[in-house]
């Protein structure tokens, strides 16, 4: 599930380059789910509160990665 995620994240990140803050964007998995990017399947199979960032490095490489809900606790979000 963490891979179909990652997966809509980038190519949500192709389609709103300018929706990134710095180099950071966030994208909700209803987001990801209302624009047909992962399936009802996916979505109904993922905790609330599950965030998607998505990192831009200098060199326009991104990285992906899904933000459990327990993790944003400890990231303070």
């Amino acid at each position: 599930m963490g891979a179909e995620l990652e997966a809509a994240g980038l190519r949500y990140a192709s389609l709103s380059s300018a929706d990134f803050v710095s180099n950071t964007l966030t994208v909700a998995v209803t987001t990801l789910r209302r624009l047909g990017l992962i399936g009802t399947d996916v979505a109904a199979r993922v905790p609330a509160r599950c965030l998607i960032r998505v990192l831009r490095d200098d060199a326009d490489v991104l990285r992906v990665r899904v933000m459990w809900p327990w993790q944003l606790q400890q990231d303070g979000r």
